[in-house]
């Protein structure tokens, strides 16, 4: 019986391992235990607030109309806090044009690679994180552990 030389194919093993490459995604989904705030400058920190901007958006021109100028001025997002874990992501951000004391709060869950906003809340219109992530089925680990509103 005559063996296959299986050097050529070790050799092809280990040179995918020292160009640099990183191994392709491997299909297996881990399972985070802790929540992540995406990077600036990251596909999924773009897409959740790409997700958020619309229904703010609408917001603001419903506010703003008796001020058009304002109302046309492109709304601008300043990151507070974004938190996410595995589908689902809270959100606060501040915006210009300044409406609704300029603050927004957001749940957002990842539906089919597409974020989609589950709960927005504007100044203090916050409800309670328990009751919030009850609600929506939401893990309790991406809402602020320091304040709970009653």
């Amino acid at each position: 019986m005559k063996t296959k030389n299986l050097f050529p194919l070790l050799v092809l093993l280990a040179l995918g391992n020292v160009t640099g490459k990183e191994p392709a995604q491997s299909t297996v989904t881990r399972s985070e235990t802790k929540p992540h705030e995406p990077k600036a400058g990251t596909a999924e920190r773009k897409a959740i607030l790409d997700a958020l901007r619309q229904p703010v958006d609408k917001v603001k021109k419903d506010m703003l109309k008796d001020s058009p100028k304002e109302q046309a001025q492109t709304l601008v997002f300043t990151v507070e806090t974004l938190s996410v874990l595995e589908n689902w992501a809270y959100v606060v951000v501040s915006y210009t044009p300044d409406f609704a004391e300029g603050v927004a709060t957001a749940v957002l869950h990842r539906e089919n690679d597409e974020w989609k906003v589950k709960d927005l809340s504007f100044a203090d219109d916050v409800p309670a994180y328990s009751s919030l992530a009850e609600r929506l089925k939401a893990p309790r680990a991406i809402f602020p552990k320091d304040v709970e509103k009653n």
